[in-house]
């Protein structure tokens, strides 16, 4: 079971899609999951921020359900966008996805991904036991 947590003596997240802690238990099961980028499982990718978050919050469920794990199992995410002007649209995807759940997030600016094509890539961990 993972227990997110947002501490006094810090300022309180600026989204609710995440919290400043998570905190899981000794023995879980742990599972580490590579960069998902905005592709879907055809290969398709969409034009707009929103649209490839919205394939990359779909791609990590479908690896999390492999694994019998949904949301609720992430400790922590780590999001690279390439254009701050996109952050609100990559709040409102992380928002229809996660339904409330609100793990550890790091939001990184970069100057490229893989390809020019690609606005956002996200990489996880989670828990179970």
């Amino acid at each position: 079971m993972v227990t997110y947590k947002n501490p006094d003596g810090v300022l309180g997240p600026q989204s609710p899609s995440y919290s400043h802690l998570s905190e899981v238990k000794a023995g879980s099961r742990m599972i580490f999951i590579a960069g998902q980028l905005g592709v879907d499982t055809e290969g398709n990718l969409p034009g707009t921020l929103k649209e490839q978050a919205a394939n990359v919050y779909a791609n990590l469920a479908a690896i999390l359900k492999s694994e019998g794990m949904d949301f609720t199992n992430v400790t922590k995410f780590t999001t690279f966008l390439i254009d701050p002007e996109n952050v609100l649209e990559w709040r409102e995807a992380a928002a229809e996805a996660l339904k409330g759940v609100a793990p550890p997030n790091t939001l990184c600016y970069i100057k490229q991904l893989a390809s020019p094509d690609f606005k956002i890539e996200i990489e996880a961990v989670a828990a179970e036991g």
